[in-house]
């Protein structure tokens, strides 16, 4: 799952000129070519990439055509854009960059409150991270994305994408970070710092959140 504004390599175009193959700095694969926006060369990439950046919080943020328009969409945690930014009341005037007629990179202003975004990553901390699971705790799931939901590895993701830590797409690759334990899962986790673990069941991951009445706790997408 690709958020907007996402930078991309795109390698190879197919016969019928519908997809691209691309790939970013965490995955790769094949995408619908109207959802790709290019740059002509890398210095315009570059320019975009000093842009201000604006970090989505919540678990979905809708943007509209102005301080009283409607609403044009949404934006899901995790969601990193660059853009000039222009305080008016509580919303941030941006210019998104979306795709031209000819499909090159283009900007569109939107608006977006404040509260729901942040000019900067938020800090790596037990707390932030679990004040950031929890905002996903019951969203819809959606494997690879379907439907706008979440599965167990990009829940995870956009969790830490919303502190400047890039995790891998798939869960298998996530749970193998860091120090791999395989030992007895009750005393693994006895000893173990909430919000800082991963456990991985078969394709499967899910966050640990630490332990309550002698209790362990995940929080996971399902």
């Amino acid at each position: 799952t690709l958020h907007p504004g996402e930078p991309v390599a795109v390698l190879w175009e197919s016969r019928d000129r519908e997809w691209v193959y691309l790939i970013t700095a965490l995955l790769r694969g094949w995408v619908k070519k109207e959802f790709v926006a290019t740059y002509p060369d890398k210095k315009g990439l570059e320019e975009y990439k000093k842009q201000p950046k604006l970090v989505v919080i919540d678990r979905t943020v809708p943007f509209y055509e102005g301080v009283d328009g409607k609403e044009i969409g949404t934006w899901k945690m995790g969601t990193v854009l660059h853009a000039s930014l222009q305080e008016e009341g509580d919303f941030y005037r941006i210019e998104r960059p979306v795709r031209g007629e000819a499909g090159e990179v283009s900007f569109s202003p939107a608006y977006v409150r404040r509260k729901k975004v942040r000019k900067e990553f938020l800090p790596l901390t037990g707390k932030t991270i679990l004040t950031q699971a929890f905002k996903l705790y019951g969203a819809t799931y959606g494997w690879g994305g379907l439907k706008g939901g979440w599965d167990c590895s990009s829940f995870l993701r956009d969790i830490f994408l919303t502190m400047g830590v890039g995790l891998p797409r798939n869960s298998g690759p996530q749970s193998r970070l860091g120090k791999v334990q395989t030992k007895d899962l009750q005393s693994l986790l006895d000893g173990t710092p909430p919000a800082q673990t991963f456990v991985k069941l078969k394709g499967h991951v899910m966050l640990y959140l630490g332990k309550v009445n002698g209790r362990h706790y995940v929080i996971h997408a399902t």
